[in-house]
């Protein structure tokens, strides 16, 4: 959702979130192309701003459910959303990153885009609330907001107590969010996921400051328009519009003027617009728009649209509220699997951790050591099992920049661990032979993975 043409969208997206290709020219051009890993290192582990070793991440959980249903994924298990949401909380969980879900709340705007909009649960809603609590990002960091999760999201990090937005909707950023992290891709071989990162302060600098972001919104049409702004009023004209004081002044007005004066700053306010749509006295457009200026209806903008930007419904917040690391269930989310996936026999769950899951349990132990010779209190329970991590030296490549390869050894508690609370529903005879042999004849299997590597190098002496 959001302001139509500000940023691009990779194709995985498209679906769901109507904004064009266009916005390549604005907002793409002053973010940071970099990954998440990279993100979650330097400005979580390295940067330590909550005190976590950890980037403390604010995600928009209504957005991931609609993206799963379109995901490939889905797709190719016929409709199934959980594989998708279970694929992207497993890519989360390796890394340092505490991950601080919120639902869109029953008070949400009822008018969208011009179209009525009611509040249900969105399908598979009830199941993505289990598997965030089997992975630990439970209901101690979801919040269901009132209203949008994304001003919900924005206010958290206002108050410093998100780092930043996992977003693909440019309306948190248009509710204040101080930075948000955009998904562009996720690397096949690596399985990294590439992303764009916007700073409100770098974003202010090149005039995109919030008040003229909601002035695009209001002239262009964003999810709160009845109408789409004013009619033919396209994003670019939008953003050359925003070289003027417009946005500014009618922000700071309504801010600070009493509402009985309102409809009298409206009328002039309108004019200067309408004077600058036609005749563009200063030069500020690339040329006049003199049927823009006649399209201007006589009710614009809507205070309750403005309102709706400025003071969006959300939860009370404590400023000194911290997230913290909090444990995953391994039994519970295997057990999560053999419901839902069809091959989630044992040995396919062990053999799904080996890949995925094993490593994001490896490095909370590392993580829960190095927060201890910080001097910060580690809850044992982060890292419920023991590895023997041991680093291995590898040729030089472009992944080995910020990972490092590592050897665990996986305990037999942990393989015990994954088959307590299965019923044996995915049990096959060949399933069965297969953990015979890969799993339950071996003593501390020996598995290669990668991690981060200034976490990893934590490791050493």
């Amino acid at each position: 959702m959001g302001v139509a043409g500000l940023w691009p969208v990779h194709p995985f997206h498209q679906l769901p979130l109507h904004i064009s290709d266009f916005a390549s020219q604005f907002l793409e051009q002053h973010a940071q192309k970099t990954t998440l890993l990279e993100v979650a290192v330097s400005d979580g582990f390295n940067s330590n701003p909550g005190g976590q070793r950890a980037l403390r991440l604010g995600i928009d959980a209504s957005i991931w459910l609609r993206q799963a249903l379109a995901s490939p994924y889905a797709v190719y298990h016929g409709g199934d959303t959980m594989i998708s949401l279970y694929r992207q909380c497993g890519r989360l969980f390796r890394l340092p990153i505490i991950p601080f879900f919120v639902f869109d709340g029953p008070h949400r705007a009822s008018n969208k885009r011009g179209k009525a909009v009611k509040y249900k649960l969105l399908p598979n809603e009830q199941n993505f609330r289990q598997l965030l609590e089997c992975f630990g990002f439970g209901w101690q960091v979801v919040r269901i907001a009132p209203g949008e999760a994304e001003a919900q999201l924005a206010a958290l990090s206002q108050l410093g107590i998100i780092d930043a937005v996992l977003s693909t909707d440019v309306d948190t950023l248009v509710f204040g969010a101080d930075r948000i992290l955009r998904v562009t891709g996720v690397d096949k071989n690596s399985d990294s996921i590439q992303i764009s990162s916007y700073s409100a302060s770098a974003l202010a600098e090149n005039n995109f400051t919030r008040p003229n972001l909601i002035f695009i919104a209001l002239l262009s049409g964003g999810d709160y328009a009845v109408r789409d702004g004013i009619t033919g009023c396209g994003i670019k004209t939008a953003v050359e519009l925003t070289r003027t004081d417009l946005g500014p002044r009618l922000i700071h007005s309504l801010q600070v003027l009493p509402i009985e004066e309102w409809p009298n700053f409206f009328v002039q306010w309108r004019v200067d617009l309408t004077t600058i749509l036609r005749d563009n006295p200063g030069g500020t457009l690339t040329r006049q728009h003199p049927g823009l200026a006649a399209a201007v209806p006589a009710d614009f903008p809507d205070p309750a649209i403005l309102a709706l930007y400025l003071t969006p419904d959300t939860s009370p917040l404590d400023p000194l509220v911290c997230l913290n690391w909090k444990p995953p269930f391994i039994p519970s989310l295997a057990r999560f699997a053999e419901v839902h996936f069809s091959w989630a026999s044992q040995a396919g769950i062990l053999n799904d951790f080996d890949k995925h899951i094993f490593v994001g349990l490896a490095l909370r132990e590392v993580i829960r050591d190095v927060l201890v010779n910080d001097g910060e209190v580690a809850e044992s329970a982060m890292a419920p099992y023991s590895f023997v991590i041991t680093p291995v030296r590898t040729k030089y490549c472009k992944r080995s920049q910020c990972e490092a390869r590592i050897t665990l050894e996986i305990s037999t508690d942990l393989i015990k661990a994954v088959g307590s609370k299965l019923v044996g529903q995915r049990t096959t005879r060949q399933s069965k032979e297969e953990l015979t042999k890969d799993w339950e004849g071996v003593n501390a299997p020996r598995r290669l993975f990668w991690g981060p590597k200034a976490v990893i190098l934590a490791l050493q002496p």
